[in-house]
């Protein structure tokens, strides 16, 4: 995958009962074991209070990293589905490894390595003050 391409992580998964609080997630983190995010389902307000308990039946969670957002390097993605503090539905730390090409990345015209994970597009401004 290159560094300039966005991409989805979803789940697809089935209830059987209705669950409260539930939440599920992804860890990211380099194939160093550092952590680079975790982000899950209900992070937003509004996704948290529009579903206090989850109904039985079939669900699909799915977010979207965008583009030019990670450094060139491997990846491995852990995948979660908890209630808070309350009990673990499912885990698995390495679900998912894959490699982001910094071919074309910002800032790659200048040809050397940018450390970190990171390596976002950030709006810059330039002005004179003449």
């Amino acid at each position: 995958m290159g560094a300039t391409q966005s991409f989805d992580i979803e789940f697809r998964y089935r209830l059987d009962e209705p669950i409260s609080s539930l939440r599920v997630g992804v860890y990211l983190a380099t194939s160093k074991g550092e952590p680079v995010f975790a982000t899950f389902d209900t992070d937003s307000i509004e996704q948290f209070q529009a579903l206090p308990v989850r109904p039985a039946g079939t669900y699909v969670s799915r977010c979207t990293v965008p583009a030019n957002l990670l450094n060139e390097g491997r990846y491995v993605v852990g995948v979660n589905a908890s209630a808070f503090r309350i009990r673990s539905y499912f885990s698995d730390e390495y679900a998912l490894a894959f490699s982001v090409d910094g071919t074309g990345a910002v800032g790659s015209q200048w040809g050397e390595p940018r450390g970190g994970p990171l390596r976002p597009a950030l709006p810059w401004v330039i002005e004179s003050e003449a």
